[in-house]
């Protein structure tokens, strides 16, 4: 009874064709959703879940967790659930978890499979299975067994102190997740630090974060450290990073006369002159070619100065522990603001010359 007289039927429940019951193969749109469906949809989803830190292994590559199990089946459902059109005349196909079912152990999802027809909504329920899959993720395997694939080591041009330790570390915690997740070590070293990564490509990525960013020199070698299952050679990658001080250390001494560190470009790396106020540049490769030509400012070297007169570009200063020692400095008003007379300053002492430093390198 599908079509009489040009006029059409569904041959199961014999509505007849409107814009409210459009006619779909013969079938009206509710007969042929309780028949057919409006997509094939999986019986069984298996999902392969970290059973330690969550993470959830996808197209053969594992991600964060989204937080609870009921949270990663749902992202899992919306945007991997394979759900196969019924009919092409269906657009727009979109899966929703609408209740999670627990029985015996066993979990279970109803999800709400909804796609377009002519501008109309149309939607049907589902009931998927979901098979949990327990595996350790990469990470986690290589911590439990204290196995890594690369180091790398984080070393400075001077003796490592208490300053080098403390701006790599605070280097590290501001690296991104998908970098600090394939850590499984960090060493504190008389030397240095030591990294240590499961994933030697993240490895190289951390030491040209170093490099782009803190001006470092990178030295890479290998060693064999076994065989895997097929036989062929392993090798464990060691990156060498060396940090220049003054990108942490801000202030030092070049040529014997005080800079600090003002800005830091891919390319270049931008200095104070605390003599003459005015910025001068080195380029990467210029910089390590003068690396030794740096030296370390002694906290004996920085004083607290009093302004006892200004003329003509100079200050004239006494030292407030010792008011017998004074010195004359050079400045610019730009750089050194709010100098008065009577005011407390610091200041960079070298062979009997001041040098004085402007506030915002003293915050």
């Amino acid at each position: 009874m599908g079509d009489v007289m040009g006029r059409k039927f569904c041959v199961k429940c014999g509505i007849e064709e409107d814009e409210e019951h459009p006619i779909i193969e013969n079938l009206c749109i509710n007969c042929y959703l309780e028949l057919k469906g409006l997509a094939k949809v999986p019986k069984e989803l298996t999902i392969t879940r970290c059973p330690k830190c969550g993470s959830l292994r996808v197209s053969g590559r594992w991600i964060e967790s989204s937080g609870s199990l009921e949270d990663d089946v749902s992202f899992l459902l919306r945007n991997y659930l394979t759900v196969e059109p019924i009919s092409n005349v269906f657009r727009g196909y979109e899966v929703k978890p609408l209740e999670f079912i627990y029985d015996r152990g066993k979990l279970k999802v109803l999800i709400e499979v909804s796609a377009e027809y002519r501008g109309r909504l149309l939607s049907k329920t589902y009931i998927v299975n979901v098979n949990i899959k327990k595996t350790l993720c990469p990470r986690c395997f290589a911590l439990s067994g204290g196995s890594y694939e690369a180091i790398v080591q984080l070393r400075t041009n001077v003796k490592v102190d208490s300053e080098f330790v403390k701006f790599a570390y605070k280097t590290l915690n501001e690296l991104p997740p998908e970098v600090t997740s394939a850590i499984t070590e960090v060493e504190d070293l008389r030397e240095g630090i030591n990294v240590k990564l499961i994933n030697q490509s993240i490895a190289r990525r951390l030491a040209m974060h170093y490099q782009r960013r803190y001006c470092a020199k990178i030295i890479e070698s290998r060693k064999r450290v076994g065989f895997d299952r097929s036989g062929r050679s392993k090798y464990r990658l060691t990156i060498s990073v060396r940090i220049p001080s003054i990108v942490y250390r801000r202030l030092m001494l070049f040529n014997e006369k005080p800079v600090a560190l003002k800005e830091v470009t891919k390319s270049k790396v931008c200095f104070l002159d605390l003599e003459t106020g005015k910025v001068f540049r080195l380029g990467i490769n210029e910089l390590w070619r003068n690396i030794n030509r740096f030296r370390d400012i002694d906290e004996g070297m920085i004083k607290r100065l009093k302004v006892i007169s200004l003329r003509g570009g100079r200050a004239y200063l006494m030292d407030i522990e010792n008011p017998a020692e004074t010195y004359t400095a050079t400045y610019n008003p730009e750089v050194v603001q709010e100098l008065r007379v009577g005011s407390e300053v610091r200041a960079v002492v070298v062979n009997g010359k001041a040098y004085l430093i402007p506030k915002i390198l003293l915050m």
